[in-house]
């Protein structure tokens, strides 16, 4: 399939990787893009990742097929009234916003025919930020969340769909308020209780000595969430607030649940506690997509190609180096790579992850 003209508003991580995969991968007689950043545009343009870039929304725009809004939540409702001022042929306008109830509630009268207008929300990127930090291959295997309107046109639905497919990610799809619950559930609640706890430490840290010492390990892991972008987190909370504030009860009224079994000295209710979560936790079938299960692991952030993870795995098996589980992170917001390989222990790891690195991989430790 050949694409006649993609746009996209900003150029961070997202934005920029979106336009490296968008060029690497597809069929495009022009790329165009926007960003305040001027240093950005020309990093884009340098690297060939982009036919034009300006720093302001322009007449360029015209002619677009698809414009992607790669921008802060509070910005993309100003830009799509910015957009379709100018847009009176029929496009796709998307946005990658990780929240989309907010987004229709603020855009509402500039989303109409022949405007079609899908939310949509890539669960992929790490705690950089930056087109410097942009990867072609940032969306590989990745979930890409999909929130078309009721009357959205399924030729658009289905057009979108593939060329999201088309740069490696996986298309689900959704409705908006299904969404935002969703992710209250699974990535802003748990932003907010890593930040309480990493506070609750703070304050204890005082005087205590040895807190920061020993803030490591399952602690670690839990609170790796807390080093994202404060500005960021500050407007998804604003504007996932509902959904935000319904779980954040539920979550304060079981921690008072658990708080009476203590004063009861409930061995058994507290037993049962622990026992329901690990038996819900265990039964997902990737055990190290989340922060909290305790594993040795090893990220690579690696191109999705043929031979590549045997590749990967005969290097570490000609050194005798044993892998515990290997999977391919769908989700990954604030991971830093797509394949995570797990060991059964500290040392492993280390031998593993120090033999990759010496081999040229890009790879972390989780």
């Amino acid at each position: 399939m050949k694409y006649n003209k993609i746009s996209i508003v900003g150029l961070g991580l997202i934005g920029g990787s979106l336009a490296k995969a968008i060029s690497s991968s597809l069929q495009v007689e022009k790329i165009v893009a926007f960003d305040k950043d001027p240093e950005n545009i020309k990093l884009a343009l340098i690297g060939r990742t982009i036919d034009e870039g300006y720093v302001d929304i322009n007449d360029s725009i015209k002619g677009s097929q698809i414009i992607f809004i790669c921008t802060p939540i509070k910005k993309i409702s100003g830009i799509i009234y910015e957009i379709t001022s100018l847009i009176k042929h029929k496009c796709i306008i998307t946005d990658v916003g990780s929240t989309k109830q907010f987004v229709l509630k603020q855009s509402g009268d500039a989303i109409r025919p022949p405007i079609s207008f899908i939310g949509g929300h890539p669960m992929a990127g790490t705690e950089k930020s930056g087109y410097a930090s942009a990867s072609k291959h940032l969306f590989q295997n990745a979930y890409y969340i999909l929130t078309p309107l009721p009357n959205t046109d399924r030729a658009d639905i289905e057009f979108l769909k593939s060329l999201i497919s088309r740069i490696g990610a996986i298309p689900i799809e959704m409705d908006a308020e299904l969404h935002d619950s969703t992710v209250a559930a699974v990535s802003h609640l748990p932003h907010v209780i890593s930040a309480t706890l990493v506070n609750l430490v703070k304050k204890n840290s005082q005087n205590n000595i040895y807190i920061n010492k020993l803030a490591a390990g399952g602690f670690k892991d839990i609170t790796r969430i807390s080093s994202s972008n404060p500005e960021i987190w500050k407007d998804i909370c604003d504007a996932n607030y509902n959904e935000i504030k319904n779980l954040l009860h539920q979550f304060i009224q079981m921690l008072h649940n658990f708080s009476f079994l203590l004063d009861k000295k409930d061995l058994k209710g507290i037993y049962d506690y622990f026992k329901q979560a690990k038996i819900f936790r265990d039964g997902w079938a990737d055990k190290t997509k989340d922060v909290i299960y305790r594993t040795y692991d090893v990220i690579l952030d690696i191109e999705d190609k043929p031979g590549i993870i045997g590749e990967i795995t005969t290097i570490l098996g000609n050194n005798n180096i044993n892998i515990k589980n290997l999977s391919i992170l769908n989700s990954r917001e604030q991971e830093r790579g797509c394949l995570n390989i797990s060991f059964e222990d500290y040392q492993t790891r280390e031998s593993a992850f120090n033999i990759l690195k010496t081999q040229g991989y890009s790879c972390y430790k989780k």
